[in-house]
């Protein structure tokens, strides 16, 4: 091979994104717009099934509502980030709770960012996953960008 040429750089797995929404047509449009971006799409619709879910699935990133059926988002969080192995995974809260204190518990427990719905369109949020994409910057989101 003439020493000029330059390989193509080795395609990276896509990502994988669990996607926690109870309501189905938002689940949905989330679902098609990321698939559309290449992600390996996994969805929950209650607190239960996402646990499940993201034991098994290793997500990469996680789009988490926090009204949910069975068990809330926050607590979801918490329990997530307390599992070996998913401290870097980035969660970003997607919500219509615009309450400081919830924004401040999702912080804390550590929350890579936090959206209010009514601010962004689904098919903008997916978009907005870019910037959890880059590899030489893992586990160190940018600033949240929700803030009630």
């Amino acid at each position: 091979m003439d020493p000029q040429t330059t390989q193509p750089a080795p395609l990276l797995p896509p990502k994988k994104l669990l996607i926690v929404e109870d309501d189905f047509y938002i689940r949905d449009i989330y679902k098609i717009a990321a698939k559309n971006k290449g992600y390996v799409v996994y969805t929950a619709a209650d607190g239960e099934e996402a646990l499940s879910l993201a034991k098994v699935a290793h997500p990469d990133i996680i789009l988490l509502d926090i009204m949910l059926p069975k068990v809330s988002g926050i607590d979801i969080l918490k329990t997530i980030k307390s599992w070996e192995g998913y401290k870097d995974v980035p969660i970003i809260m997607v919500t219509n709770v615009g309450e400081n204190e919830t924004y401040q518990q999702a912080l804390q427990a550590g929350a890579a960012d936090y959206i209010l719905k009514v601010q962004q369109t689904p098919v903008q949020i997916i978009e907005g996953l870019e910037k959890y994409n880059h590899p030489q910057n893992p586990g160190v989101p940018p600033a949240p960008t929700g803030q009630p």
